[in-house]
């Protein structure tokens, strides 16, 4: 075990133990998850589906939307390509996404994110250039589609003009560059997350958010919600570390009996392992 993994094992003892979630099985099954998707190509694919949409939104209404996502179960690459064939061909999207992150994807995703570009039209912006949010005020004052991923982080200064909010057990800085352009443009921000349950690709909506509620109480609706999905699935979010390197608080959590923080946890053990903080090590008993 890396220094990575085990700071992410000791952010699920933060976020996961007050709501009686075994962090340990969460560890152990979100590597799994992620070593899955990496390689499943039905992960990511143009004649992407959802048997079930769950609060849809109207794609005919006349402002501009902004669809915020997180990296959270197996189809969460689809979510772009889904909405750019339903907005299609009324309303061109813009995928704003990290260069960081692209480049750190297998080559087979980034080929089909090329054929999306070229056969779907969706334009790919990255977050990392200076005028990124401009253009996404642009586009969105012509009342066109942009999407986003709320938790990818992105080292761009503009683009993590940040709000402080309660996710799970944390508080934690939200990058909302784009999601203050967007209510400034009279755009909707609209939350959605996927889901597979029972073999079946689901799409969840939130309603959509507006400027008459300020960047706040935005902001805190995103966070309500997608924290709310990851509670019914927390092996399936990849971006663990968004929690450690987006965190503005370190609450005590309750470790064999004492109340501490994270940070202070040197030891965790159970029937099965003991876990060594200090040094990273995971030791099967």
């Amino acid at each position: 075990m890396d220094v990575f993994e085990a700071t992410r094992l000791q952010t699920l003892y933060q976020e996961l133990l007050p709501f009686g979630i075994e962090p340990e099985r969460v560890f152990f099954e979100n590597i799994a998850f992620m070593q899955r998707i990496a390689e499943d190509r039905s992960t990511l694919t143009l004649d992407a589906d959802f048997e079930v949409i769950v609060n849809p939104p109207d794609l005919t209404q006349p402002q501009g939307m902004l669809f915020v996502s997180i990296h959270f179960d197996t189809q969460f690459a689809c979510i772009p390509i889904f909405l750019a064939k339903q907005l299609a061909p009324q309303r061109p999207l813009t995928f704003l996404m990290s260069r960081q992150a692209r480049a750190a994807v297998p080559a087979w995703k980034n080929e089909l994110y090329t054929r999306a570009q070229k056969e779907l039209g969706i334009d790919i912006l990255y977050a990392e250039e200076p005028s990124s949010l401009l253009t996404v005020a642009r586009r969105l004052r012509k009342k066109e589609a942009v999407f986003t991923f709320i938790d990818a982080i992105v080292p761009n200064a503009a683009a993590n003009r940040t709000q402080a909010v309660q996710l799970l057990n944390r508080t934690v800085a939200m990058p909302t560059g784009g999601i203050e352009m967007a209510l400034a443009c009279q755009a909707d921000v609209i939350p959605v997350f996927c889901r597979t349950t029972g073999g079946q690709h689901q799409l969840s909506f939130a309603d959509a958010l507006t400027n008459e509620q300020g960047i706040p109480d935005v902001a805190q609706a995103i966070a309500n919600f997608f924290g709310r999905a990851l509670l019914t699935a927390p092996d399936k979010w990849t971006q663990w570390d968004y929690c450690t390197a987006n965190s503005l608080s370190e609450e005590p959590i309750e470790v064999l009996g004492l109340k501490k923080k994270a940070s202070e946890v040197i030891a965790y053990r159970n029937e099965n392992y003991l876990f060594d903080y200090q040094f990273g090590v995971l030791e099967k008993i």
